[in-house]
């Protein structure tokens, strides 16, 4: 994204003078959805709050109009780019009222195992396929 490089400069340099902030440029998938798992939320404007956070039930707050007529689940507040209007979503966020909001969310994308039903479905196929060769 543009200026994506000047905020990653920011946050790098962040981390070094603080011992509890750490900065990664990447994390590669499988640590990214596992790390999904260990945080108490999400902020920014990045589809990943979009698409995968509902299968974690993770609290994410949707900054700004770059998801604008996307699905938006029940896990996921936005906000303005404002800093009152990130101050007050944050608040929100941050309620019992929303943690278990999330906790219900539903999951319009599936539940994360169609590829074992589709091989389920495939094995059958091929099994019902034998019988008419």
């Amino acid at each position: 994204d543009i200026g994506g490089n000047l905020i990653n400069d920011i946050l790098q340099q962040y981390a070094e003078e603080k011992d509890n902030f750490h900065f990664v440029a990447s994390l590669g998938q499988k640590r990214y959805i596992s790390i999904l798992y260990q945080v108490i939320m999400m902020v920014g404007n990045s589809s990943s709050g979009i698409f995968e956070t509902p299968f974690v039930k993770l609290p994410v707050l949707n900054v700004g109009d770059r998801q604008k007529g996307r699905l938006i689940t029940s896990n996921i507040k936005c906000c303005d780019g404002t800093e009152l209007g990130m101050q007050n979503a944050l608040k929100e966020l941050q309620t019992e009222e929303f943690h278990n909001k999330c906790k219900m969310a539903d999951n319009p994308y599936g539940d994360g195992h169609a590829s074992e039903r589709i091989v389920e479905q495939i094995k059958c196929y091929l099994n019902d396929s034998d019988t008419l060769l």
